[in-house]
């Protein structure tokens, strides 16, 4: 897709609280003014951090995603979740985000008619974690994405079939372990980075939803527009983040260095993001349509984190 053509973007419409919204606005155009850089100690379980790499090589056997021009990252970020987390040796399965992210929307959250972007497909992390606990996943071929969807389709999409639905039930995934930024009873205190590297280091994947930061010209850093695949902090001067977009990405690694490291992350906008990408660089992105977001960045910025949990059989 050529630059300056609009598509759909975002994941999550369910911002921080209005009370937050400033504070996430002065970060991102106060560029590195060192008080407002997350705070030393919620770092420090990154210093002398080794790295990490889920991906153990197979990134060329995992074919990269586009959602195209739906509101659809969160299916595909928890999807990926899934997938790496249930990969065999040599063997990745393709779990289907149209099934996913039918069944978000055909069980509306109870404040959905609350929330200003649902009626545009947006939907938020944690409605794809409740739809994997109530009615799993089922693998892509029972039912593949589609894009465009049909004329005259809901937004959600056409209705499984009765095998998906049988298989999907196969693969629900409860004991979800999760981090929100504005909730003490979930995030116990923890900064976002930390419960990213603390999922890595268990062995688990984990999606991350974080606000789209937009230029002036209306480009945004979480598209194929950013040919290096990486994502520091703060974004350049006059890079805004939105009040009510999120997109979500799969977190499937971790790089070090001096300043706290880099989160390697599989995004779901195909090859054309990272596509100028350095392979000797720090950070390192595996390959086109992966990315790294700097620590600093996840910790100011993340809204909310969700890593598999088990299997109800």
């Amino acid at each position: 897709m050529l630059r300056g053509m609009k598509r759909a973007w975002g994941g999550g419409d369910q911002p921080p609280s209005p009370d937050a919204l400033p504070q996430l606005v002065a970060l991102a155009v106060a560029q590195p003014a060192a008080g407002l850089l997350p705070p030393a100690a919620r770092l420090a379980p990154l210093h002398g951090a080794r790295g990490i790499d889920l991906l153990a090589g197979r990134v060329h056997g995992w074919p990269v995603p586009d959602q195209g021009g739906r509101n659809t990252c969160v299916a595909f970020a928890l999807k990926a979740c899934l997938e790496l987390w249930r990969a065999g040796p040599g063997m990745i399965p393709s779990l289907s985000a149209e099934f996913l992210y039918f069944m978000i929307r055909a069980h509306p959250p109870a404040d959905a008619a609350t929330r200003g972007l649902w009626n545009s497909g947006a939907v938020s992390l944690f409605d794809g974690v409740a739809a994997l606990a109530g009615f799993g996943v089922c693998p892509e071929t029972d039912c593949p994405y589609l894009d465009p969807l049909p004329a005259g389709s809901d937004l959600g999409g056409p209705a499984p079939s009765a095998q998906a639905m049988a298989r999907a039930s196969a693969l629900r995934v409860t004991g979800w372990h999760l981090w929100d930024r504005e909730n003490p009873a979930i995030n116990d205190g923890k900064g976002a980075a930390a419960m990213l590297y603390e999922q890595l280091q268990a062995g688990r994947p984990a999606a991350i939803t974080m606000p789209e930061f937009t230029s002036e010209d209306g480009d945004q850093h979480w598209t194929m527009h950013n040919d290096s695949g990486v994502i520091a902090d703060p974004p350049q001067a006059g890079w805004n983040p939105s009040a009510h977009i999120a997109h979500a990405v799969c977190v499937v690694g971790y790089q070090p260095d001096a300043a706290g490291g880099w989160f390697i992350f599989r995004n779901s906008v195909g090859t054309s993001f990272a596509q100028a990408r350095n392979p000797l660089a720090v950070p390192m992105v595996p390959a086109r349509g992966y990315g790294a977001v700097s620590a600093r960045h996840v910790d100011m910025f993340g809204w909310r984190i969700a890593s598999p949990g088990e299997v109800v059989a």
